[in-house]
């Protein structure tokens, strides 16, 4: 008889993945109490610290860009010029006394 392919949820493949993380005993045993596949569980910890790395990328460059803008905002203080974000299909434009106040909405 052929063995049936099991879909898991993300929420459920993230909740066993932090689970996993306060287990006693081994990953295989963890993984046999849940009836999950020790490779398929791997997977998602890979996926999962893929993830947190990404994550970590993602807001060491916003700290990062802040850290310009700031510079930039330093510069430019009490001059009488205007700066424009553009994302996407949005664009914003501000007086340079506004920046500090546009950053931290941003950081929200």
């Amino acid at each position: 008889m052929k063995r049936q392919k099991v879909t898991y949820s993300p929420e459920f493949k993230l909740r066993t993945v932090m689970e996993s993380f306060t287990r006693n005993g081994s990953i295989k045993d963890f993984c046999e109490s849940r009836n999950i596949p020790t490779c398929t569980f791997y997977k998602w910890l890979e996926e999962y610290n893929k993830r947190k790395d990404a994550e970590k990328e993602a807001e060491s460059a916003s700290v990062d860009a802040t850290a310009d803008l700031k510079g930039a905002v330093s510069e430019l203080d009490g001059s009488d010029q205007y700066f424009t974000i553009r994302y996407r299909t949005a664009t914003l434009t501000f007086h340079i006394s506004q920046l500090a106040a546009v950053m931290e909405e941003f950081r929200r």
